[in-house]
This record gives C-alpha cells, structure tokens and sequence, in this order.
C-alpha cells in the first residue's frame, strides 16, 4: 500500500529455453524488509532463466511531427518525464505550458529542432504538463533527473542565440563556437553549440 494507492504486481512468469521450447519455471516474490525479490524453483543453472515483467505503461507521444526520445527520468511518486526533440509544431503541450510554440531552428534537412519535455501521470494516460524550451536554432536534450523537490532538471546543447534564460543566470548570452552538424540527426548548429542546464517547476 501506498498513499497514492494499492501497488499489485501479477505472478511473475518465468522459464527456460531447452531445445527451442519455453520450459516454465515456478516463481514467486518473497518480501524481505522493505525489498522485494524472487523465489524460483526447479531449474537448470546453466542456463538462462528468465523472468517476465509485465508491461505496465506504453504510450506514443501523440506528435503530428516527426519527434525523437533522448532522455527519460522517474520521480519518487512514480511520474514519468521524458525529453525528446521536435520537429514541428505538432508536438502536443499542455493549458499552461511553459512554451506551446515551437522555436524553430536551422536544422540539416530538416525543419530544425526545439525541446520538448512532457510529465505523464503515473499510469501514461494523460499527460500532468508538457512544453517546448528552445530557441531560434537547434536544440536538444540529453538527460533528464527529477529533484527532491520534483523540479525537472534539463542538460542539453542549443545553438540558439535566445534560449530562454532566467535573471541573474550565470551565463545569459549565447557565445557559441564554430559552425557544426552532427551526422546523421538532422541538427546543424550554424553559430556552434552550447551546454544549457534548465530546472522547470
């Protein structure tokens, strides 16, 4: 039990392969303390033993606009956020978002990329927030971590000379560097590249 409900996992389903056959194999959770693991039964320690998990969240994002996954975290209280780049206006965002415009950006190819950033519930069926954050050029996320404070923190690389800043930010202008486009992603930084470190609410 816990304060956001009832948690169930199902029977673990476990086997074997032995001569191209599934053979199952008895298992069951154990408890011990607070961690849960796996009592099996007979089986063959040799070989491969493998134990099923049950597929309890998959979702497509919804883009109308081609969109690719870098990055994806877990909160305490089991909220999954993910941080992708989007191609096109038709990511969707959310009533309130942070940014429900897409920036653009120079692209190689393409369109050109923003970030965008997207807070599911904790069954994947709705979405609590989602939002671009970018600026005029190329951007992208590359990982993602939730705070104590269930704040997102974002660590990615912009070419975008305006990428929002807050005030007093450590360093609030875009310096850049030499023109660079990386293979095979359909980014291209016309003004080079920078790191940027951004914690949403």
């Amino acid at each position: 039990k816990t304060a956001l409900g009832d948690m169930i996992e199902a029977v673990p389903l476990a086997y074997q392969m032995k001569n191209g056959a599934e053979v199952k194999v008895e298992c069951r959770y154990e408890l011990k303390g607070s961690e849960v693991g796996f009592i099996v039964g007979d089986h063959d320690p040799t070989a491969e033993l493998v134990i099923d998990p049950t597929l309890e969240f998959s979702t497509y994002t919804g883009s109308t606009t081609d969109n690719f996954g870098y990055s994806a975290t877990i909160a305490d209280t089991g909220f999954l956020s993910s941080g992708s780049r989007a191609f096109g206006q038709g990511y969707p965002t959310t009533m309130g978002a942070y940014d429900v415009t897409w920036q653009g950006g120079t692209g190689n190819f393409t369109a050109g990329t923003d970030i965008a950033l997207t807070k599911f519930d904790t069954t994947g069926a709705s979405l609590i927030w989602s939002t671009f954050i970018g600026g005029s050029g190329d951007d992208l996320p590359h990982s993602l971590i939730v705070n104590d404070a269930g704040e997102l923190i974002v660590l990615g690389t912009t070419g975008s000379s305006n990428f929002p800043t807050t005030t007093n930010a450590f360093q609030s202008v875009f310096v850049g560097g030499t023109v660079f486009t990386p293979q095979g992603i359909g980014t291209h930084y016309a003004n080079g590249t920078d790191m940027i470190l951004s914690r949403l609410s």
